[in-house]
């Protein structure tokens, strides 16, 4: 840091990435697990399932810890409440219980600390995984494949969609971290509230299924935003690729015309999207409070029962606790909503044909040994081409040699 303030920065001044966690490396560990699936998800939980279930472990002795402070506040107030035990002995239970709160934060802020950097070390993987995957189909997409996607869905691909996949692969144990945690908070709420618990946690299962029909509508609009944004990066790039055209002919405004109506009707899919989030806060940031007002009056009016100092600040204590994972599974469900678009659409691409590597032979290859000999550096033996793949040929029995240092020109159109 203090080099960075006082010149820029080279190569050499920042320590390499460890052998493990490079592209080559990466990707070569990757083949095998992708050959024997066929597909991305299966090949991505054979090569990094170890990797994730290590941090799923830390992350779930960390919620652990976390219930023990709750745990410890109900037995502490408990026990400095009942006037009736020996002195002696309410501090001896106060203490042994603050001391194991200490020993639950100490192994929480380890776990935590271990769950960082193995996070870290799979964002980098991933990502590096990812782009090297998607670089090299792109060099060996065939021309019928390459007419099937713009440059604006592979741009799209290469930034967006593997971005999504990184940030959700970071988050994806909270698919099952949270419906746990809240399961848990829930038992510990029935031990202190009784059946009274029951009614707050009908209020989450209620909440939780409104939300659940508003998490579809946002997936589908989430398609919808996907397709449109390619449509517009298709406007926008052909635009760019024409721009001495467009400035010849005096086309700006038609041109800009076009990918405003594309930019509009996409910012209309994006405020739909934006309504249905803003609703699914709304509903998980009120589950809390009318969690907490239907438990406590049936455990008051209902079963008419005195709401003591260690049952309030302990239930307190747990709807506090259960507030977190129930305001981030929204933002959990839409990274998951926006990787199953992505991880579809980058599988799809990676089953797009390639070009046919038994028709182009190398200089290594032993049938190019006469043409190396001869100081031929490009040579076309009985070629056949044709634009499509079904397409009737229009060349056909070509044959060509190119010597080093010829100068060859090619006429006719292109396209």
């Amino acid at each position: 840091m203090s080099r960075a303030h006082t010149q820029q920065l080279e190569a050499r001044d920042v320590w390499p990435l460890p052998p493990h966690v490079r592209a080559d490396a990466i990707a070569r560990r990757f083949e095998a697990p992708l050959k024997l699936h066929r597909s991305l998800p299966g090949a991505l939980i054979r090569a990094f399932g170890p990797q994730f279930a290590l941090t799923g472990l830390t992350m779930l002795v960390s919620m652990l810890c976390n219930l023990v402070g709750h745990l410890a506040l109900n037995r502490v107030v408990t026990a400095l409440s009942d006037t009736q035990s020996d002195e002696q002995a309410m501090v001896m239970t106060a203490a042994w219980w603050v001391g194991l709160v200490f020993a639950a934060q100490v192994v929480q802020a380890l776990a935590d600390c271990d769950t960082g950097l193995q996070n870290e070390v799979v964002a980098i993987q991933c990502i590096s995984l990812l782009k090297t995957l998607l670089y090299r189909k792109m060099m060996k997409l065939n021309s019928s494949s390459r007419k099937k996607k713009s440059t604006g869905e592979l741009t799209n691909m290469y930034t967006a969609d593997s971005e999504s996949l990184v940030r959700t692969a970071l988050v994806v144990h909270q698919l099952w971290l949270i419906p746990l945690q809240i399961v848990v908070v829930s038992y510990m709420l029935v031990q202190v509230l009784s059946v009274a618990a029951f009614a707050g946690i009908a209020v989450i299962v209620l909440m939780l299924g409104l939300n659940q029909l508003v998490s579809k509508k946002m997936h589908t609009l989430q398609r919808e935003c996907r397709r449109k944004k390619d449509l517009r990066m298709k406007k926008v790039t052909e635009a760019f690729k024409a721009v001495s055209i467009i400035k010849l002919n005096a086309w700006e405004d038609p041109v800009t015309a076009r990918i405003n109506t594309a930019r509009e009707s996409e910012l209309q899919s994006l405020l739909k999207m934006m309504i249905m989030t803003s609703l699914s806060i709304v509903l998980l940031w009120g589950m809390p409070v009318l969690i907490s007002i239907t438990a406590f009056g049936t455990y008051a009016v209902v079963l008419h029962r005195d709401l003591t100092p260690a049952i309030v600040f302990t239930s307190l204590a747990l709807f506090l606790l259960i507030q977190a994972p129930l305001r981030s599974i929204t933002s959990v469900i839409s990274m998951a909503i926006q990787c199953s678009v992505a991880l579809e659409r980058i599988s799809s691409f990676l089953r797009m044909p390639e070009l046919d590597v038994n028709s182009v032979i190398s200089i290594e290859d032993s049938f190019a040994v006469p043409y190396f000999d001869k100081d031929v550096i490009i040579a076309v033996q009985e070629g056949e081409f044709a634009w499509d793949q079904d397409s009737t040929s229009l060349l056909r029995h070509i044959n060509l040699e190119v010597k080093t240092g010829e100068f060859v020109v090619i006429q006719g159109t292109v396209g």
